[in-house]
């Protein structure tokens, strides 16, 4: 009898923190897909909006396993605090590489849109007449999101309410997931899931749905405003987080960036997301900022976003530069697996797999261990800082263990 293929379904995340929605999307991504494991590729200690997680990637890593997934690998952090676009290519590029991932699965507001979305997100950013049309735009003043919402509504004839609605993260990165496969000439499918309770960025629950599946922002609230019980997370990880015994905020690093910033004030744009627009406001502000949420507020303008101010904050910190995309993944990292997981036909690997650094990380070409280099390094940041505010003992990158539960 032949041997039945194996089935893997990937999903690109955060986890900032593990919520029930987070159990619920791979539940029915099992269930969609027929898969025999669920791959997770997440956000290290930094996330695409330019903040901090609030815990570790070895804690979220532990949750998520709990939570039903069966193997978490880290996304470089080159990929992770990126815009949109960098950080879904960078998702399923890394998913890709394992030659093993069937499908891609993720949550958003309107799974019906998504194809559509994706194919005028394509000409905006692709073709040349769509790219001038952006161009104009922006040259009015609009901001990146502003501009690209107002190509939606022009070739889709959608109402300016519509348009609106359908610009929300989820159906935003399900668009980009596309249109990265279609980059990179992948074979894998798109599997949106129809999100469940709150917005995205919703706060105070509003109906009974709403308080099953909280927002990660709601959560982070709880967590901010120090509740002994936090809402909207399964009870295996909110264990975890009550063992881990602290939140960070973005701006215990302010210390960090703000000297990053002085340290590279001669070439701030030759970073990922700095302008040379940006990089003069940088530049001015970072002489007069008495903390955080000053500079990042004195730096925002009405054509670049609060996130991107954020991001490139981080990006010049760990010093994340303009390049160009990579066609393929030099290394993942294997954070944790279930111990009861379907083993991965990993034949058709294009990337090398690292577990434990001190044991595999020579097997890297010069040019990929300068890249993991970055990641360690954006990690001992975040340990160090943690160590600072929390006075626990610092973690090690080369000593920390592989997460293996169940």
């Amino acid at each position: 009898m032949e041997k039945r293929q194996v089935k893997a379904t990937g999903i690109i995340s955060e986890y900032n923190p593990f919520h029930e929605g987070h159990r619920y999307q791979i539940r029915k991504a099992r269930e969609e897909t027929g898969a025999d494991a669920v791959v997770v590729v997440m956000n290290g200690d930094f996330v695409q909006r330019g903040e901090c997680a609030v815990t570790d990637k070895y804690v979220r890593t532990k949750m998520a396993l709990l939570g039903g997934a069966d193997y978490v690998f880290d996304l470089p952090v080159r990929y992770g605090i990126s815009s949109a676009a960098d950080f879904a290519y960078g998702g399923i590029l890394a998913l890709d590489s394992l030659g093993c991932v069937d499908a891609v699965c993720f949550g958003c507001e309107a799974p019906e849109d998504i194809d559509t979305m994706a194919d005028i997100f394509w000409k905006c950013q692709r073709e040349a007449e769509g790219i001038a049309q952006m161009k104009q735009y922006l040259a009015q003043g609009l901001s990146y999101p502003a501009a690209r919402q107002r190509f939606l509504q022009e070739k889709t004839g959608w109402s300016e309410e519509k348009c609106r609605e359908r610009m929300q993260p989820g159906n935003i990165l399900g668009a980009e997931y596309r249109q990265a496969i279609r980059l990179l000439g992948s074979s894998m499918e798109c599997v949106p899931i129809l999100r469940e309770g709150m917005g995205y960025h919703q706060i105070e629950p509003e109906t009974e749905n709403d308080w099953k599946y909280m927002s990660a922002t709601a959560i982070r609230a709880q967590m901010e405003a120090g509740l002994d019980y936090v809402k909207g997370m399964p009870e295996e990880a909110l264990q975890v987080w009550k063992e881990t015994g602290y939140s960070m905020k973005t701006e215990d690093f302010w210390p960090a960036l703000a000297l990053a910033v002085r340290m590279h004030i001669e070439n701030l744009d030759s970073y990922k997301d700095v302008s040379e627009d940006l990089a003069a406001v940088f530049s001015r502000e970072i002489l007069q900022a008495l903390d955080y949420e000053g500079f990042i507020h004195a730096c925002k303008t009405k054509n670049i976003t609060m996130a991107r101010v954020k991001r490139a904050l981080f990006q010049i910190l760990f010093e994340v530069k303009k390049e160009e995309r990579e066609t393929k993944m030099p290394y993942l990292r294997l954070l944790g697996r279930r111990k009861d997981a379907c083993p991965l036909p990993l034949g058709r690997l294009r990337t090398t797999v690292i577990g434990r650094l001190a044991k595999e990380e020579e097997r890297l070409s010069e040019s990929a261990g300068k890249k993991l280099a970055q990641d360690i390094f954006a990690a001992d940041i975040y340990h160090m800082t943690a160590a600072l505010k929390t006075g626990m003992p610092q973690k090690n990158e080369y000593k920390q263990p592989m997460v293996i539960v169940g």
